[in-house]
C-alpha cells in the first residue's frame, strides 16, 4: 500500500466522526459476541522452545483484553458470534549471529501463535494462520530478566496483528476503492456515483466523501441533491470552500489550474481536493504538497480576524483521561517525555482495570529507561 492510499485511509477514519477508532475496528455485519478459547500452550512440542507457565493464560487473556477494549463486541464463553481459538506452538531463545550493527552478542525470544478464526454469521471470512513476534535482548541477561518486558512487546504485536486481520480488513477495501475515485473522479460517472453513495451511506460524517458525492449528485441530476446539500454545508469547515468545489468545472485531463494566491489559505479539504486531482503528479510532489501543509501556520489559514473561531482549551481539558489513550502514552514515550508517560499509563490503569497489569509493565519499562 502506498502512501496516498495510507493518507487516504486515515483521513476517511479522522472524518466519520468516530464511527472508527483509531485502531481502524470494523465489526462484521450482525456481530455483537465473541468468544477467545484457551490458548493451549504447546511449544514444548518444537524443539529448542523453553516451557514458561502462565504463559498460555496470560496471552488468552490479552487478547481478550484487546478486544473488549478496541470494540462494542460483548465476551462470550461459549456461542459467541466470533471464535478465536488456537495454540501457542513456540516460546525459544536462539542466539542470534554478530553482525556490523549488533557488536555484542545478543539472543532473540520468539514466540508463535497459530489461530483458528470462525465468522459464525458468515463463513467466507474463516481462515486458519501463524502470528509470531519477537524480542532482542543481550546475551548476558537470562529469561527472567527481561521476561516481563519481553512479553508485554510481543503480546502487543501479535494480538495487534490478530486484531487487524480479523477485524480491521474494512480500511484496504475501502482506501482502495475511494483512492481510485479521487485518481479518477468523473461526477458524471454513474458507477462512481453508486459506489460514492455506498460510502456515504456507511460513513455519514465523512467531509470528503460527502463532497464528492454532493458533485456527482449535482452532475446527475439526482433528486436528492437538496438533502445531501444540507448534510455536506452541516459537515464542511467552510461552506465558501464547499461552494467553490461545487462550482469548479472538474476537467477530465486534469490540467486544472489553482489560483497561486489562494494556495496559503486553503482548508485541509481544499488541500485533499488539489492532491485528489492531480493524480498526474508524483508522490513526492504529492509528500512536499502535504509538508508545505503541515508547515504553514495556523495563522495563513485563520485570518486574524477569525480568531475567536481558534480553539483554547481549557486548563482541565488537558489532563482529561478522556483525551489520553494509548498511542498518545507511547508518542510521549517515544519523545522521552516519561513523567507524562508515565502519568498517562496511570490514568489508562483507572480507565481500563483489566488492563492494569499491561500498563504497570509499561511503567517499570519507562522507569527503567530513565535511569539510562
Amino acid at each position: 500500500m502506498n502512501f496516498k492510499q495510507l493518507f487516504i485511509g486515515l483521513y476517511l477514519i479522522v472524518t466519520s466522526c468516530g464511527i472508527y477508532s483509531f485502531t481502524g475496528s470494523s465489526i462484521p455485519v450482525g456481530a455483537e459476541t465473541f468468544q477467545v478459547n484457551y490458548f493451549e500452550n504447546n511449544s514444548g512440542d518444537k524443539p529448542g522452545s523453553t516451557i514458561e507457565p502462565g504463559l498460555d493464560r496470560d496471552f488468552t487473556i490479552a487478547l481478550q483484553d484487546l478486544i473488549v477494549n478496541q470494540t462494542s463486541l460483548s465476551l462470550v464463553n461459549e456461542g459467541g458470534d466470533l471464535l478465536y481459538e488456537g495454540e501457542i506452538t513456540e516460546f525459544s531463545i536462539t542466539p542470534m549471529a554478530a553482525t556490523a550493527e549488533i557488536k555484542a552478542a545478543q539472543n532473540r525470544l520468539t514466540m508463535r501463535v497459530s489461530l483458528n478464526y470462525e465468522n459464525k454469521l458468515n463463513e467466507e471470512d474463516d481462515f486458519k494462520k501463524s502470528f509470531s513476534f519477537y524480542y532482542d535482548f543481550p546475551g548476558n541477561l537470562q529469561l527472567y530478566d527481561i521476561k516481563d518486558a519481553a512479553l508485554v512487546d510481543i503480546f502487543e504485536r501479535i494480538t495487534q496483528d490478530i486484531f487487524n486481520e480479523t477485524l480491521a480488513k474494512w480500511w484496504y477495501m475501502i482506501s482502495e476503492k475511494f483512492n481510485y475515485i479521487i485518481n479518477n473522479f468523473n461526477p458524471k460517472d454513474n458507477n462512481q456515483l453508486s459506489d460514492l453513495k455506498h460510502l456515504f451511506n456507511k460513513y455519514p460524517y465523512s467531509q470528503t466523501i460527502s463532497a464528492y458525492y454532493l458533485k456527482s449528485i449535482k452532475s446527475q441530476g439526482v433528486n436528492n441533491f437538496s438533502r445531501i446539500l444540507s448534510r455536506a454545508a452541516i459537515l464542511s469547515f467552510d461552506r465558501a470552500n464547499l461552494k467553490n468545489w461545487m462550482t469548479t468545472e472538474i476537467f477530465l485531463d486534469n490540467k486544472k489550474e489553482i489560483n497561486k494566491d489562494l494556495e496559503d489559505k486553503f482548508t485541509f479539504l481544499d488541500w485533499f481536493d488539489k492532491i485528489s486531482n492531480n493524480s498526474d503528479s508524483k508522490i513526492d510532489e504529492k509528500l512536499n504538497l502535504i509538508e508545505t501543509f503541515i508547515d504553514k501556520k495556523s495563522n495563513l489559514i485563520i485570518k486574524e480576524k477569525d480568531s475567536e473561531y481558534k480553539f483554547k482549551p481549557k486548563e482541565h481539558d488537558k489532563n482529561d483521561p478522556e483525551l489520553i489513550t494509548e498511542t498518545l502514552a507511547k508518542i510521549l514515550t517515544n519523545q522521552k517525555k516519561y513523567k507524562k508517560a508515565i502519568k498517562a499509563y496511570k490514568i489508562l490503569s483507572l480507565k481500563y482495570p483489566k488492563k492494569s497489569s499491561f500498563f504497570a509493565d509499561h511503567i517499570k519499562k519507562i522507569k527503567r529507561l530513565e535511569k539510562k
